[in-house]
């Protein structure tokens, strides 16, 4: 059975600041990597982590911070408790009239260290396995940064260099509207 191309097989995002764990080789010859990861940054002026967290941690209300995101829905269990499983759908990608979705559960939840992880279950952009860490980092200068790491297969039709520039978009859009809402609220 071939796989379907994913909606935004053909997104190219701005380029940005990340880091990533699946360079490509010098060598031609080398096997692709098992796994792909990496991890973006976005940085929050003028508010604190916990000022921060207080807006991550409700997990139903991803689309007030990222453009990609339209609605969410809470489909099983409880929010901001392991298991809970939000639906997420999102704008048709490049060339497409199909809305994109995908379906997480929050595997892991720790208010101390301000961190969330979810694993993507179902969803129409070609993710296989993929996990995703958000973590909120207090900074010297009395604002935050939000890490946003992720794991997964390699995903097809997709450049681990792409789907880092579109990870480092979103972070750096969280952030931003994060940022905004914490300062109107002054």
């Amino acid at each position: 059975m071939r796989t379907p191309k994913p909606i935004f097989r053909n997104l190219v995002p701005p380029s940005l600041s990340i880091s990533n764990s699946a360079q490509s080789s010098a060598d031609d010859n080398a096997s692709p990597p098992a796994k792909w990861g990496g991890k973006a940054t976005g940085k929050v002026n003028g508010a604190s982590a916990d000022q921060v967290w207080k807006l991550m941690e409700d997990y139903g209300s991803v689309d007030k911070w990222l453009p990609t995101i339209d609605s969410v829905s809470i489909v099983e269990g409880e929010p901001g408790k392991v298991g809970c499983v939000r639906y997420c759908t999102g704008p048709p990608g490049p060339g497409s009239d199909t809305p994109t979705f995908t379906n997480e559960k929050l595997v892991k939840f720790d208010h101390a260290t301000r961190t969330l992880s979810y694993r993507v279950l179902e969803n129409n952009i070609g993710f296989g396995d993929y996990v995703a860490t958000w973590k909120v980092v207090p900074d010297s200068d009395g604002g935050c940064t939000i890490e946003w790491s992720y794991e997964s297969e390699p995903i097809p039709y997709w450049e681990p260099e792409k789907l880092m520039g579109y990870l480092g978009f979103c972070v750096q859009s969280m952030a931003k509207a994060m940022e905004e809402a914490l300062s109107a609220k002054k």
